[in-house]
């Protein structure tokens, strides 16, 4: 459609003002309209790109929403204060109430980070039970077993569905819509996957459950961002960026709340159910505008932007922004082949990307959230396993707001450094408190051998009634269960005779340790390693090369999940959290010595990181001339 066209359409429109006497312009949308509407050759769209500054860097959401999302999208970022640097008031409650209906699947999916964290313990309870509970809609024992070994599998396949529905979300939103996509891909999926572990009658049915759960996150994160990049104003689209991840941490929150008081069918029951004010929502959603000048409907797109910036905004100037920059990048799109990526200039900081994917998911940020449960048992924490989950979500919580208010303040590079080095001291300090917890089994477990060797107890009898430290005991293929003998706590702690020696009065501390591991987490590697990934990638091959990035992390997400439970057998806790913390400090040494500024850097100086010396003194030389 011509740009002709485009004009005409858009003053047909009968929803459209006439009277622009109340409307203030700025310099840009003073300009001749039937210039830039009518000339459409390749001069007048470079002149238009003048006036649109680079993209701005994109959030671990919109990382994921880069597989398969197509350049629509990428341009409207690059459509910025070009038309809204006048005085014009555009109605903010409309964008914040599409935005927060956007955000509530934001909220559901921050349910599943938690969700297994919660219901292994509670299915594992009722694993071990034959009863039904009086006045419940549900047995609450199990139709299957579940066994110690089966919990990898649970956690971690998760990852892939979210790389599945990453993949998917771009190319689905380009097809059907930003809205359907929504209500189809995320809140379809939520709710699939829900009903599928509460209607599970065989193990791969939580599996099958468990992955669609992903796959649903990759959907939301993706399309959460892509709507409100293209929906918001520019003077809210950075406020309002922050609102899917308040939602996500307040959707943790809810989940960690609600498993300490029900059991797990009635959890899964409860978080179903938010799928039903979720799709009421999305049905009253409107589609973006962008999405509207793509498939050349453009009276809809009139009738949107209206009903959602009100009608003291340039409506037409703001639809003529979107056509050109969209024509402009179609113009533009360029095919990326392997070469490109032998290019020392892309080369380096895609290495650099991946690096840092590493570092981040080596936190061991998914073994905190997944096995908080677990982690505070092992330790045999003196505050309720459940009550101190409650409290990591509300550090969750706590450390997003406060971190959202520093860091526009501080260095990229600067929050990354205090980040990681917090995460590895906390990680070294949670292991220190293991190797004391495991000191005491075995000194617990040498008093009472020598006590029942007198009663010529053997050594099968003895393991029977005597705790031993998980890492010294070969377990073998047995229901899970909360009577599971490789579990010391469960016998050792309140045993007069197994005392704690080292952590009498430090119950309290594992509880400490991990409140602040989110705190720093939070202040660096969660809310800045995505944007420093995507601004030290070439803007030229930033789409393959943060998708790249993308699936690299999931692949690091699975295997951390994955192989707690093997590690923890083989190295014990301590172990599992110095190894952790061990990364976590050559990150930190990775980040201080190789990982450049990025904050208010052009694109150009990022670049000029990655030379050589002498690639650096010929630029310089050809600068001069």
């Amino acid at each position: 459609m011509s740009h002709s066209k485009l004009s005409l359409a858009m003053d047909d429109s009968p929803t459209r003002s006439r009277d622009h006497s109340n409307e203030p312009f700025s310099a840009a949308t003073n300009m001749d309209h039937e210039t830039i509407i009518n000339n459409s050759d390749d001069d007048h769209v470079a002149e238009m790109e003048k006036l649109m500054p680079p993209p701005p860097s994109i959030t671990a959401a919109a990382a994921s929403g880069a597989i398969g999302s197509s350049g629509v999208s990428d341009t409207f970022q690059s459509i910025n204060s070009s038309f809204c640097d006048a005085t014009q008031e555009a109605r903010n409650f409309t964008q914040i109430l599409a935005v927060l209906a956007v955000s509530f699947g934001c909220y559901i999916h921050g349910t599943t980070v938690t969700f297994p964290a919660v219901f292994w313990p509670l299915m594992v309870h009722a694993n071990s039970t034959n009863a039904t509970l009086p006045h419940s809609l549900f047995n609450y024992s199990l139709p299957f077993h579940v066994y110690n070994e089966d919990r990898a599998l649970i956690m971690s396949i998760a990852s892939f569905g979210m790389l599945a529905g990453s993949l998917v979300a771009g190319p689905m939103a380009n097809f059907i819509g930003r809205k359907w996509t929504s209500i189809i891909g995320t809140c379809g999926t939520l709710t699939l996957s829900y009903a599928m572990v509460l209607f599970a009658q065989y193990l791969w049915m939580v599996q099958l459950g468990r992955f669609i759960m992903g796959t649903a996150l990759g959907f939301s994160t993706t399309i959460s961002t892509l709507y409100i990049m293209e929906i918001a104003t520019p003077n809210l689209r950075s406020s309002l960026a922050v609102v899917p991840a308040i939602a996500g941490t307040l959707g943790i929150l809810s989940c960690q709340c609600l498993g300490a008081v029900l059991n797990w069918q009635l959890l899964t029951l409860v978080l179903t159910c938010l799928n039903i004010p979720f799709l009421l929502m999305l049905l009253f959603l409107p589609e973006t505008p962008v999405y509207l000048i793509a498939t050349e409907q453009i009276e809809r797109a009139h009738s949107v932007l209206r009903t959602l910036r009100g009608r003291r905004w340039d409506i037409t100037k703001e639809l003529t922004d979107i056509k050109i920059a969209s024509e402009a990048h179609d113009q533009k799109k360029d095919h990326i082949g392997l070469r490109d990526f032998s290019a020392p200039s892309v080369l380096k900081p895609f290495l650099m990307a991946l690096v840092l994917m590493f570092f981040f998911q080596f936190t061991g940020i998914n073994l905190i959230l997944q096995y908080t449960v677990d982690i505070f048992q092992s330790a045999e924490s003196s505050i309720n396993e459940f009550m101190a989950t409650i409290f990591v979500g509300i550090a969750l919580l706590i450390s997003n707001i406060i971190t959202l208010l520093v860091a526009g303040k501080m260095p990229r590079r600067l929050m990354l450094l205090f980040s990681s080095l917090g995460i590895s001291v906390m990680l070294i300090s949670m292991g220190v408190f293991f190797y004391l917890k495991t000191l005491e089994h075995s000194s617990c477990y040498d008093n009472l051998k020598s006590q029942y060797s007198v009663m010529n107890m053997s050594a099968d009898t003895l393991t029977d009634v005597i705790p031993v430290p998980e890492k010294f005991l070969n377990s073998e293929s047995t229901p899970a269960s909360t009577e599971d003998e490789s579990l010391p706590a469960s016998v050792i702690k309140g045993n007069k005779d197994c005392p704690s020696i080292y952590t009498a009065h430090l119950g309290w501390l594992p509880l400490v340790i991990l409140m602040l591991y989110i705190f720093f987490f939070n202040l660096g590697y969660g809310s800045m390693i995505w944007i420093t990934v995507a601004e030290i990638l070439p803007q030229h091959v930033r789409s393959v090369t943060n998708s790249l990035s993308v699936g690299f992390t999931c692949l690091c997400s699975f295997f951390t999940s994955h192989t707690y439970d093997d590690l923890k057998n083989s190295i014990g806790g301590e172990g599992v959290f110095w190894l952790y913390g061990g990364i976590s400090l050559i990150g930190f040494f990775f980040i201080m010595f190789f990982v450049p500024e990025t904050k208010n850097k052009s694109e150009a100086q990022i670049r000029r990181h990655f030379l050589s010396k002498a690639e650096r003194a010929a630029l310089d030389a050809s600068g001069r001339r």
